[in-house]
């Protein structure tokens, strides 16, 4: 499942890819959480306690604005009694033309109780880039974590 809407100024197509839509695992994976969320209208999974995470989500270019710049990003939420993030979590971009974007960010130094963005990376629409992108999201550290909610994966037109 997937939100569209199109962007006011240059007016190009964007996409949240919803956690229903997802792949998500995780170690303890009972002590994951489904439940709804009013702010974004949609089902979100929260981490109750988990020891590591592996979330990945995919779209078609073909959804987006051609010859565009687009920006993507795990919208997350942290809640105010989560577990500390002791190591940054993997995030990488897997594009259609073979390229992947690999990043890190560190969900411990983000505020909490509001949604932010875990950025990933940019990429263009172009004909190099038809077909399946997918982005990935790893912690592997293996000490419990818990409060983290997932909204979905962001794509944003960057003019």
């Amino acid at each position: 499942m997937q939100k569209f809407w199109v962007d006011e100024k240059p007016h190009n197509n964007c996409l949240l890819v919803l956690p229903k839509a997802m792949y998500l695992e995780g170690g303890d994976r009972n002590l994951l959480v489904i439940q709804f969320s009013w702010q974004c209208r949609c089902s979100v999974p929260e981490l109750l306690k988990l020891s590591w995470l592996y979330i990945k989500g995919r779209f078609h270019a073909n959804a987006l604005s051609p010859k565009t710049m687009y920006e993507i990003a795990f919208v997350i939420k942290l809640r105010r009694s989560c577990t500390p993030w002791p190591l940054p979590v993997d995030l990488e971009l897997h594009l259609p033309d073979g390229s992947k974007v690999i990043s890190t960010e560190s969900p411990a130094k983000k505020p909490k109780e509001e949604w932010i963005k875990l950025h990933i990376g940019k990429f263009a629409t172009d004909a190099k880039n038809v077909g399946e992108i997918y982005s990935s999201l790893r912690e592997t550290c293996q000490i419990d974590k818990s409060g983290l909610v997932l909204k979905g994966l962001r794509v944003d037109s960057k003019g």
